[in-house]
């Protein structure tokens, strides 16, 4: 066989663990000498005496490719990721041999492994073959790679994610076609002329030295972090950035993105009229690759700079002439032509717990850096600030990266990862790709790990992995790396975060812990968990926050039971919240018993359900009257099943289908009520059953089914008159209004109306007095009659006003503005409409909100402002999707169309009515199905005419 390698003095480097491979790699090294395949072993080829890290640096530096030898223990260490990370950021082949069971790195998953666990020879004849056409098969690959990318850009909703791998793969293509990959030692001799167009060349001057760990085929998002640090390395004034965020979260990403553009000179976030810095060149230094000092610096400035320079700085550094602190600022005295900048990666692997460095030199090189003028520009990443101490820390440009990619990004890089479709993520469901995305809150590294986990397994399912994902070690280790360096104060404050599981405010941390650990310094101990970025800070709200993935891990990591558990710290922040309340004659919107909510929900995971239950009827009509459905439904839901009284659990069940009767989901509403009716009733107070059947009675009445509402109704006065409560008389009888009104008696519907006067002023209670006044207000409208509705309403005001219930008199105005608008007062009606809608938006309730925009609408067009009544309903419809009311969305297409049908645009406004009959059908509300196929049929007919007016 030809020895391919020698000829091009290149050989090939052998990855592996020592721990349970080094007997392979041996023989996979003879074997390979053997068939005249130069090989490089650090057993073999390191001599005695070498500095074993650089002897490896250098074997892998020079290595044309790099083989990984794939065995459990080698998938997890640090030393072998970063070898074959190095290669495959170098655009260096890769080939993985399976010699034992594991999981096979995310990174490496998208390459074709040759397998050896089985008959050792055919093996090693397929490695053979294909380490001899290894060059013209990768440069192939990664042409065939673009052609792919360059495909899928054209088949995507966003082309925008694919177009920075496309750019990194183009430049990468180029440049291993021109043979300027430098794979070789500096000290390596020129390319003589002989050699093929694709051998390696060593130029004087180059743009880069080392490599960056971080593999961005995969970037996402994170433009708004590009934009800051590329600005800051623009700044002349800038000498320090570091990039501090978690592990895992993809900071090596960033910051290849960053100067990865600036490579190919693109500094597309910088203001047009913003000069362009004239770029010298970059190193790259990492941790992870070929270890991170001073003599490091040193030597890779050298390299880059090039020429006479690399001469007289390799000859500085083994000088013993000066000191370290002079041979600094000499060599910085080389970086003045253009922007340098020199990006120390993983640092805090060279850090202590509180940030500071644990190597001395290499501290004093960035204090000399940040102090001396030149073009050198530090970029670094860490999980943790560096501790520079006093005026040096101002010199310090932070840029933290908290989040994790956005839901969006985290499907598309779900699905770019398995680009070869091995883990059938490219045709899987948007929603599930999204779903685990979300488990893992967008961290990109947990991502990797979820697409290795499908497709190592072969029978793993999407469903079994969103069910699985926290049993497998991967994910719980990338979380769990955060903690090594915490210590026990740290711990309790992040326990007490992860339990409040929102941002909280330092008084409420201390609280939380004062039983359990009373002599933690919250204060100190929150500082220092913000500066090693292991906690968010809001400084308006002055409140501390906790990222996601670390809030699910050290939750789940509490015990649960005990004196110090979840449950104890459950109740313990239930209780805090319980300081925090205001009364409710202080509540004028949601936020004003947001204490009340928060401590809801620490209830429910304490177990506490019966409190819960309590807790939320106190303020449930708030949530109902104010359009917070979703809200108030997820709520009723996490009781339900979990009250133990009969009579709890009735209430519950039936205060979730008053929510659903309020959105008029009659169906739903119905089938709760009759869930609770189902319960023994012996055990339900009778006033709660009247209040049942008088609900039962709305729902049917909406559904036109009038028999079967007047049956309930008839049962609700039997209860009533059996047991008196004057509140559920006056709903009875107002029932009785609307069965009038349904069956076209109006002179019976006002006969009832005014008995439910009477029993209200009774009652003396202005609140039901005005809710009865503003119901007379709008039979009246029914009917018609608004001149009448607005007198009665001018002889009751002082009554509304008296309430000082802005929810009691944003009714009565609303039903005002319709009495004006039906009158023909329309620039009255819309007045009224607009000081209802400020209530609504104070308050924060959207139904009533999106009522009023609809009607604002309705009421422009009337004026002939038909842009203005377009862009009300417009703005009704992204309120009321909001919280998700389909009978009101299904009312404003309706309205769209009828606004179009007073411009003639007719085929526009069946449109509108078809959409808002097809919402009708979904919920069954048959009074909105005819009205909306009668306004089909008259579009169409006025549609027909208007075409055989222009024939």
């Amino acid at each position: 066989m030809q020895n391919h390698f020698e000829s091009m003095g290149d050989h090939v480097f052998i990855s592996y663990a020592r721990a349970d491979a080094v007997d392979f790699a041996a023989k996979l090294h003879d074997d390979l000498e053997s068939n005249n395949v130069r090989a490089w072993l650090d057993q073999r080829d390191i001599k005695p005496g070498q500095n074993f890290r650089i002897a490896i640096d250098k074997g892998l530096l020079a290595a044309r490719v790099v083989i990984v030898l794939l065995s459990p223990v080698s998938v997890l260490s640090d030393e072998v990721t970063s070898e074959w990370n190095d290669a495959l950021s170098r655009f260096v082949p890769v080939i993985p041999l399976m010699v034992a069971d594991c999981r096979v790195p995310p990174n490496l998953a998208i390459l074709q492994y040759i397998d050896f666990r089985g008959d050792y020879d055919k093996a090693l004849a397929r490695l053979l073959d294909r380490l001899a056409h290894v060059e013209e098969n990768h440069l192939a690959y990664l042409e065939d790679r673009l052609k792919e990318l360059e495909a899928a850009q054209q088949s995507i909703a966003d082309p925008e994610t694919l177009s920075n791998r496309i750019v990194l793969l183009k430049s990468a293509i180029a440049y291993y076609s021109r043979g300027t990959l430098i794979t070789a030692p500096p000290d390596a001799p020129p390319a003589s002329p002989e050699v093929p167009a694709r051998a390696p060349i060593y130029a004087e001057r180059r743009k880069s030295i080392g490599y960056p760990v971080a593999v961005i085929s995969h970037f996402h998002d994170r433009k708004a972090q590009q934009a800051q640090i590329q600005k800051l390395l623009a700044d002349p004034a800038t000498r320090l950035v570091s990039l501090i965020g978690r592990a895992g979260i993809g900071k090596s990403g960033l910051v290849t993105k960053v100067l990865g553009d600036i490579l190919l000179d693109a500094w597309e976030y910088l203001d047009a009229d913003a000069p362009r810095p004239s770029f010298g060149g970059i190193i790259y230094i990492s941790t992870r690759t070929r270890g991170l000092s001073v003599e490091r610096i040193f030597l890779d400035s050298a390299d880059l700079l090039g020429g006479e320079q690399q001469s007289i700085i390799r000859n500085l550094w083994r000088s013993p002439d000066f000191d370290l602190e002079t041979k600094t600022v000499q060599l910085l005295d080389h970086f003045r032509d253009g922007l340098y900048i020199i990006l120390l990666d993983n640092v805090e692997d060279v850090q202590d717990a509180q940030g500071a460095l644990t190597d001395s030199d290499l501290y004093h090189f960035i204090e000399k850096a940040l102090h001396e003028t030149h073009n050198l520009k530090l970029l670094v990443t860490t999980r943790l600030p560096l501790a520079l101490g006093g005026d040096l820390e101002k010199l310090d440009k932070r840029v933290r990266l908290e989040d994790g990619l956005p839901t969006d990004d985290g499907v598309a890089m779900l699905r770019e990862l398995d680009h070869n479709g091995e883990a059938h993520f490219l045709n899987e469901d948007a929603a599930k790709l999204a779903q685990a995305a979300t488990l893992v809150h967008g961290v990109p590294r947990a991502l990797e790990i979820l697409f290795s986990i499908c497709k190592q397994d072969p029978f793993m399912t999407l469903d079994e992995l969103i069910e699985q994902h926290r049993e497998h070690p991967e994910i719980e280790n990338l979380v769990a790396d955060n903690y090594k360096r915490l210590d026990g104060s740290a711990r309790f404050v992040l326990d007490a975060l992860a339990v409040f599981a929102r941002p909280a405010p330092l008084p409420a941390l201390e609280f939380m812990l004062q039983p359990f650990a009373p002599d933690v310094p919250v204060r100190q101990t929150v500082d220092r968990l913000w500066r090693m970025a292991t906690i968010s800070v809001d400084r308006p709200t002055r409140t501390v926050n906790l990222h996601p993935i670390d809030r699910d891990y050290i939750y789940g990591a509490l015990p649960a039971s005990g004196d110090y558990s979840r449950y104890a710290l459950e109740v313990r922040a239930a209780a805090y919240y319980v300081t925090q309340r205001l009364p409710a004659e202080q509540w004028q919107r949601i936020d004003d018993f947001e204490a009340q909510l928060n401590e809801f929900d620490h209830r429910v995971r304490a177990g506490e359900y019966e409190s819960a239950f309590d807790l939320l009827d106190s303020f449930d009509d708030n949530l109902l009257a104010w359009g917070h459905f979703d809200r108030l439904i997820d709520m009723r839901r996490r009781l339900d099943g979990t009250l133990s009284s009969t009579e709890t659990m009735f209430i519950n069940i039936m205060r979730l289908g008053n929510v659903y009767l309020t959105r008029r989901e009659m169906r739903a509403a119905l089938d709760h009520y009759h869930r609770a009716l189902a319960l023994p009733q012996s055990e339900v107070n009778a006033g709660l059953l009247a209040k049942l059947h008088l609900n039962i009675v709305s729902a049917y009445l909406s559904q036109g089914q009038l028999d079967e509402g007047e049956e309930h109704n008839r049962i609700a006065m039997g209860l009533i008159e059996a047991h008196g409560d004057p509140r559920n008389l006056a709903a009875a009888l107002q029932n009785a209004v609307v069965l009038n009104i349904f069956r076209g008696n109006y002179p019976a519907a006002l006969e009832a109306q005014e008995r439910v006067q009477t029993v209200v002023d009774a009652l003396n209670d202005p609140a039901m007095q005005t809710r009865s006044l503003s119901n007379l207000i709008q039979l009246y409208n029914q009917l018609g009659r608004f001149e009448e509705g607005l007198k009665a309403l001018e002889a009751g005001l002082p009554v509304v006003r008296s309430t000082h219930n802005k929810t009691l008199i944003a009714g009565v105005l609303a039903n005002k503005g319709a009495a004006l608008h039906g009158s023909g007062r329309v620039a009255e009606a819309v007045s009224a409409y607009q000081e209802v809608l400020e209530i609504a938006r104070e308050l924060g309730d959207r139904q009533l909100e999106a009522t009023m925009l609809t009607n604002m609408g309705l009421a422009a067009a009337d004026q002939g402002n038909f842009t203005e009544a377009e862009r009300y309903q417009e703005q009704a419809l992204v309120v009321v999707r909001e919280i998700g009311h389909r009978v009101i969305e299904a009312n404003i297409f309706d309205n769209i169309g009828l606004i179009y049908q007073q411009q003639g645009r007719f085929a526009e406004a069946i449109t509108q009515f078809e959409q808002a009959l097809a919402i009708a059908n979904e919920v069954n509300d048959p009074v909105g199905q005819q009205t909306f196929q009668q306004h089909i049929d008259e579009a169409r007919q006025k549609q027909s005419a208007q075409g055989d007016a222009t024939e």
